[in-house]
Formats: structure tokens, C-alpha cells, sequence
């Protein structure tokens, strides 16, 4: 296994048949254009925005500190060592908008995508991945995503451990839960992995559970991770 690093993150290998559509593509490097810009080879960043939310629509372009949510996220996965293109996958023209008066690339995807994953792989499939080695899912409500974290996500399919070939097509990063309230949290999404590391399942209830119904993440025998990024 991986393990954890330095930064107390654990880097967490997904089984391919963990959900349709779950999947990272890997492709020759070339060269090619998106809307008249030239695009690099590398790394590849989705952030999937959808307009329409739920419990919170609109939210991709509410601002903070007076910067629209969607462009905070972009920017920030721009700084990645290891991203050579962030592009925005939404379903709204107002984003669109947004991204591409502010410099950023941004793709049209259909309205009817149920899932953040669906509407990466629809993103990718309209401009192809030829370019890039891999592509990695960063969530549009992420505006504090740290760079560093997307340059771990790609460094774990890209590069090697001692001279030996990675064994994962597709990696996510966990981070041990420090605080009580984000382990009961259902917003927060729990990780479950083996003893190499390898997610079994993800979870937005705490897993595993005690019997006694007393959490002791100090002490206790059992580690809760929660998911970050894939």
C-alpha cells in the first residue's frame, strides 16, 4: 500500500467497478486547441459546476470576498504543479460566461448528467483526452482546494515507487477525521479502505460504527478517513 504521507494525507486506491463511469482515462501526449487556445500535455483538472442545485442554487457564481465561487476553484486548481489545463463542465451558459471573461476554458454538458463523474466524462468526450495522462475530478464547491492536493492525485498515477509501475488506474486522497462533528456529518463523505489501502466503499454515515455509540478518534482503535478529491 501507500500509505500515509507526510501531509497526513492517504492516497486510496478505488477498485474500477466502484460506480459506472468511475474511471480515469490515460492517453499519448500530443498537442491541440480549445476555443483558439493551445493546450498542454500533463495533467488534465475537471470541475464539474452544476447551476442548479437543490439546496443551494446558483452556487458556483456566489461570491466570496467578491470572486464567484467557481473562479476561486479554478484558480487555485490552476496552480497545481502537475495541471497542465483546468477546464470548468457545467450545464448553465451564466457559467460559462463567467469562466471564459476571466480567461478560464469552460465546456457545455448536458443538463441531464446525475453525477459530478458523469459530467467530467461528457466534458472530456466533447474535446477529447488525447493530450493529457490523466484527468482529475475536482469539485466545483472546493474553492480552498489546495494545489498540492491535486498534484498528489496525479503523482500517484503517473510516477513510480521504487522503479515499479503504480498498480491504480484511478486514485482519490482521504485525510484522517480529526473533529467529531465532521464524522457525523452527512455532508462529509467517509472513506472505507482495506489494509492496502484500497477503498471498499464510501459513505456519508460514520463507518465503522460502535457499538457502544462512544467515537474516540484519539484514541480508538478504529481510523475514519473522509474523501477530498479523485
Amino acid at each position: 500500500g501507500w500509505g500515509n504521507s507526510g501531509s497526513g494525507l492517504t492516497w486510496v486506491k478505488e477498485r474500477l467497478y466502484r460506480s459506472p463511469g468511475s474511471f480515469l482515462w490515460l492517453a499519448w501526449p500530443s498537442t491541440r486547441t480549445l476555443h483558439g487556445q493551445q493546450l498542454m500535455t500533463g495533467a488534465l483538472v475537471v470541475i464539474p459546476a452544476r447551476y442548479g442545485s437543490t439546496r443551494f442554487p446558483g452556487k458556483p457564481l456566489k461570491l466570496l470576498a467578491g470572486v464567484p465561487m467557481i473562479l476561486r476553484t479554478l484558480h487555485n486548481a490552476q496552480r497545481a504543479r502537475k495541471a497542465a489545463e483546468a477546464i470548468v463542465a457545467t450545464d448553465d451558459e451564466r457559467i460559462v460566461d463567467v469562466v471564459r471573461a476571466a480567461g478560464g476554458l469552460a465546456v457545455m454538458t448536458s443538463p441531464d448528467c446525475s453525477n459530478g463523474t458523469k459530467r467530467v466524462l461528457e466534458a472530456v468526450q466533447r474535446f477529447g483526452s488525447d493530450p493529457y495522462d490523466v484527468i482529475v475530478n475536482v469539485q466545483g464547491d472546493e474553492p480552498l482546494i489546495n494545489p498540492d492536493h491535486v498534484d498528489l492525485a496525479v503523482s500517484v498515477l503517473t510516477e513510480t515507487n521504487h522503479g515499479e509501475a503504480k498498480s491504480a488506474d484511478v486514485g482519490t486522497i482521504a485525510v484522517r477525521i480529526a473533529a467529531e462533528e465532521d464524522l457525523t456529518n452527512p455532508n462529509t463523505v467517509k472513506c472505507v479502505v482495506n489494509a492496502r489501502n484500497e477503498a471498499m466503499y464510501f459513505s456519508r454515515a460514520p463507518i465503522p460504527s460502535m457499538r457502544s455509540g462512544k467515537i474516540d478518534l484519539k484514541h480508538g482503535r478504529a481510523r475514519y478517513l473522509r474523501h477530498l478529491v479523485s
